[in-house]
This record gives C-alpha cells, structure tokens and sequence, in this order.
C-alpha cells in the first residue's frame, strides 16, 4: 500500500513510444485512454469494436438468419413482430428470455422471426418500413436477432418517426450490427423476405404482432398460439413433441 510522499511503484519493462518508463498507474490510465480512442475511432467510422462485433442476441444460442437457435431443434416457433410495436417490445422484455432458456438453450425449439410493417400504415409514419429493411438486410450477416433486440429495447413513440438513418447506425453500434447507407436501402433479398413474411401473416390470417404459432421443423400444420405468454408457448411446443395438432 502506497503511502503519501512515498515513491511510486514503477510498472518494470513498461515504457512509453518514447522509451520513457511509466508508473503502474500512468500505463493503466494510458491503456485505458488508448482502448477509448480505438473504440471511438470503430464507431466514427462504422466499423465496430471487437466487443460490440461480439455480442449476440442471447450469448451461447446461435443465430443463423431469422432463426435463433439449433436447425436440427425439431419444432419451430414462428414469431412475427413489428419493431415498432409496443406489445412486440412487452414480449420480448417479460417472455423471450425465458422462452429461450426454457425451449432454445436445450434444443427443444428454435424461433423463426418474422417482420411485418404493421405500425406505419396504422399511424400514418414511414420509418417502419426502413427500420424493417434495415433488420432485414443484417439477417444475411447473421445479426438480425441481436439488432431486433436492441431496437425493441430502445423503441421510440409507435406514433412519431424515430427511426431516422442516424438512429438506425447508433442501434447497430450498440447492437453490434453495423449499419450503413446500404443496410438500410431494399435489395433484392430484402424485398423478396418482406413480400415472404407478408403472404405468410396473410395466409395464417394474424391480425396484430406479436402473433406466434408452432410447428414441427419436418413439416406439418402451422399451430396458432393463443396464450403467448412463455408458459403458453412452452405448452403449445409439449403439445407438439407429444404428437398432439391443437
């Protein structure tokens, strides 16, 4: 323990670009300066931090696409959500997570995500159809679930425009997910998921998000849940493993 007015401990072989030797506490501040300024430098410049680059949805679960999870799970929950929708961010605050824990993490499950732009045509915006494009364009970089997450957990006014370009690049950073001009501009690939998922909440006849339904990953009816809460979601998936169809 240092004392007042005694020397302080000298970090050996640590030395500053000039040769100098520093103090322990003149290289920590250093590095710590050093670290901050890299990390400052990724987000001005778009690319992210080693850090936020390895943050995903839910750590240990892997994302492929729209799926979380294992593909060889034998049932999928499909999830369909607008991101600007308040009761898709209430579900994904109080139910996902254990929803994950309980079906994702050991197999039983995977969940399909599905993005419908409900919000704008409700509330007269158009940022909705950005933002979905935007999520859209990540999943073929396998960052569509941790970018959903993040813009849920940080979903503005369902009445106002807050999906602005330069909101969209700070919830990639933070979501460790990148985003560009490009990222968030329709492609071909973008458009043709979005028509996808619009035909597929139409032929199911959903009215509102987040609707969920069930089914067997080798095929088989698609099975509305009713109760979308965690425990009614795991009792639709044990009906499923056990063979049952309702």
């Amino acid at each position: 323990m240092s004392r007042p007015g005694s020397p302080r401990p000298v970090a050996r072989g640590t030395t500053d670009p000039e040769g100098r030797l520093l103090t322990r506490r003149t290289a920590i501040v250093t590095t710590v300066a050093s670290l901050a300024t890299a990390t400052s430098a990724a987000l001005v410049s778009g690319a992210p931090s080693a850090a936020l680059a390895a943050t995903p949805a839910y750590p240990g679960v892997r994302e492929h696409g729209n799926l979380l999870g294992r593909a060889s799970a034998p049932v999928r929950i499909v999830l369909f959500a607008d991101l600007k929708c308040p009761a898709c961010r209430s579900f994904e605050q109080t139910e996902l997570g254990t929803v994950v824990r309980r079906l994702v993490r050991p197999g039983r499950a995977a969940i399909e995500l599905h993005l419908v732009d409900i919000i704008d045509g409700n509330v007269g915006t158009h940022d909705g159809a950005r933002l979905r494009t935007t999520a859209l364009n990540l999943a073929s970089r396998n960052r569509l679930w941790r970018f959903a997450r993040e813009v849920l957990r940080r979903q503005g006014d369902e009445t106002r425009e807050w999906a602005t370009p330069a909101r969209l690049v700070e919830l990639g950073r933070l979501a460790g997910a990148p985003v560009g001009a490009g990222t968030m501009r329709e492609t071909a690939a973008s458009r043709r998921a979005a028509r996808a998922d619009d035909q597929r909440f139409s032929r199911l006849e959903a009215t509102g998000t987040p609707a969920l339904y069930v089914r067997r990953r080798d095929g088989g009816s698609t099975l509305a849940v009713s109760n979308t809460s965690a425990r009614g979601i795991e009792e639709a998936v044990a009906r499923l493993e056990r063979g049952g169809t309702r």
